[in-house]
């Protein structure tokens, strides 16, 4: 009995070993991938500012699988826009300018395939029954990053 089990041990160890290093497997992405940027945040955030001035920046990197293929882009959240322009030619534009500042303040430029950026107004009111936050999209565009 003591041998077949050694048997049974000495046949499955090999396999269990090929199992777990095969490099054709990769595991599932997470949906977040955060951005890896040349400077600090603090950095990040007053280029952003010297662009457009917002009372919050938010920034995270998604990875998604759709279909057979990686969906990876990288949303900026604008949010509380203190001089919003009047017409959506000079919105876009501003946008685009934010997603290309972004990029460019990456380690890699190349990490990531579409840039969402995304103009947010948040209202925090205070009553009897407590705090309420409300958040409104205004404006959202996507850039891929060859349009950049």
């Amino acid at each position: 009995m003591k041998f077949t089990y050694k048997l049974k041990t000495l046949i499955f160890c090999p396999f269990l070993f090929l199992a777990c290093n095969n490099p054709k497997f990769e595991p599932e992405p997470g949906p977040q991938f955060e951005p890896i940027f040349k400077v600090n945040n603090q950095l990040v955030n007053l280029e952003i500012q010297k662009l457009i001035k917002t009372k919050s920046l938010f920034i995270e990197g998604y990875k998604t699988r759709v279909d057979d293929t990686l969906d990876i882009f990288l949303t900026v959240q604008l949010i509380n826009v203190e001089i919003l322009p009047k017409n959506n030619d000079s919105l876009v534009a501003i946008q685009k300018k934010v997603a290309s500042k972004i990029k460019n303040l990456l380690e890699n430029p190349l990490q990531f395939k579409a840039y969402d950026v995304v103009i947010i107004q948040k209202d925090t009111v205070k009553n009897l029954l407590g705090t309420m936050t409300s958040e409104e999209g205004l404006s959202h565009n996507r850039f891929n990053v060859s349009d950049l």
